[in-house]
């Protein structure tokens, strides 16, 4: 049964290093511009949605992926 939650387990693990991944790339090429950006209600409100969204697929995939006998 593990077995079968292996790939979802990578899937989840690889979409979040992607996903953070990206950001660190922008941070580092222009960290300014992603201060400033963070910095506005907006942008600080579409960072704490998407930190939200990910926790909540997170345990989404965490409750369908449980052993249910």
């Amino acid at each position: 049964i593990r077995s079968q939650s292996a790939p979802t387990l990578a899937s989840i693990v690889s979409l979040l290093l992607a996903s953070y991944g990206i950001a660190w790339l922008t941070w580092a090429r222009d960290p300014a511009n992603v201060e400033r950006f963070v910095a506005t209600p907006q942008g600080g409100a579409l960072v704490a949605g998407t930190v939200a969204l990910q926790a909540l697929g997170l345990l989404w995939m965490w409750r369908w992926s449980q052993v249910r006998f």
